[in-house]
């Protein structure tokens, strides 16, 4: 995998990104294979060198990165004699959380997987992703410029964590190592307010 770009901002102040930019290849006739943020989907595109062909590309999805499934056939044959040709998707329907993407070629090959994050909360103000909670999951949320407090509480109603002065939009709760169990948590400031459950 080359060069995983992310970077989280916001959009219309209640909608937030991880932009992707991504580029990988594998197969002998793919010259370029990339994967961007557009708006709220991700734009992949790939380019077949010239001289090469291949006919029922497939760009396909997985949410793990081990399970992939189709989200676009390119119907007919693609490549030219004379030049590179570029050809584009738009995934409109992305996961929460990281996004892996590839090519098969047909008999052409595959393409190397790319890793994108997409992060959407516009309907609860805040995302968890992965969940369960993994040493590397996070808690994304609608900020703007306030500083939040951060409480969490165990199954017995112990508040097990917390945190003032939290400032951005994201904070990364695998690294409190918890235990195993259900939680619930509050992230508020004097404006805004999101609770929740997640699961270790």
């Amino acid at each position: 995998m080359k060069n995983l770009k992310t970077l989280l901002h916001s959009v219309f102040l209640i909608f937030f990104l991880v932009p992707g930019f991504a580029n990988a290849q594998n197969s002998e006739a793919l010259a370029r294979f990339i994967v961007s943020e557009s708006e709220n989907s991700f734009l992949i595109s790939w380019t077949i060198k010239a001289g090469f062909s291949c006919s029922d590309v497939v760009v396909e999805h997985s949410s793990d990165g081990i399970n992939y499934n189709p989200v676009y056939r390119y119907p007919g044959i693609c490549g030219v004699i004379g030049s590179d040709e570029t050809y584009s998707f738009i995934h409109k329907v992305p996961k929460n959380g990281a996004n892996y993407y590839k090519m098969d070629l047909g008999y052409s090959g595959n393409s190397e997987p790319l890793s994108v994050n997409f992060v959407d909360t516009r309907k609860d103000g805040f995302v968890i992703y992965p969940m369960p909670i993994q040493d590397h999951s996070t808690i994304a949320f609608t900020s703007g410029s306030y500083a939040f407090s951060l409480m969490i509480i165990n199954h017995s109603g112990k508040v097990v964590y917390r945190e003032d002065n939290i400032r951005g939009s994201e904070f990364p709760l695998g690294k409190l190592g918890l235990e195993k169990g259900i939680y619930h948590f509050t992230l508020a400031n004097g404006n805004v307010s999101y609770s929740g459950t997640f699961i270790r």
